[in-house]
């Protein structure tokens, strides 16, 4: 950010809240992805396929606003979309993100965690036959 003459303000303040949202959306990621390679060994290597996928449905490297509006409404089902545009208003155009990103942000990070947790606790028991 230095480099390019962007520096924080005060709203880099929030960027702790964002961490929350996305560590959420990362911790419950992470263990739906652990529960699943446990008992599907292709997920390692499928994931990596998924992943790349993912990184170009995510608008990270072009505007949002250069896509077509079939595409902006399947974007709204992309959590990284949500992510991206919250850190993109926070650091880069120096502005509170609105309720409404927030709520998708926390809604993406608390589903996901909610996923993981309760896929993780309930596969837990039968992991030891599998390994």
């Amino acid at each position: 950010m230095f480099v390019v003459g962007v520096y924080p303000t005060w709203t880099a303040l929030l960027l702790p809240l964002f961490l929350l949202y996305f560590g959420m959306f990362c911790v419950g990621l992470s263990m739906l992805l652990s529960a699943l390679s446990v008992f599907f060994r292709d997920v390692m290597h499928l994931w990596s396929v998924v992943l790349t996928a993912w990184t170009y449905a995510t608008p990270l490297f072009y505007p949002s606003e250069i896509l077509p509006v079939w595409m902006m409404r399947l974007e709204n089902f992309n959590p990284m979309y949500h992510f991206v545009n919250y850190i993109r208003v926070l650091l880069l155009y120096r502005q509170v993100p609105s309720l409404l990103l927030n709520v998708a942000c926390a809604a993406c990070g608390l589903i996901m965690l909610a996923i993981g947790v309760l896929v993780f606790k309930k596969t837990e028991r039968r992991f030891i036959l599998y390994i």
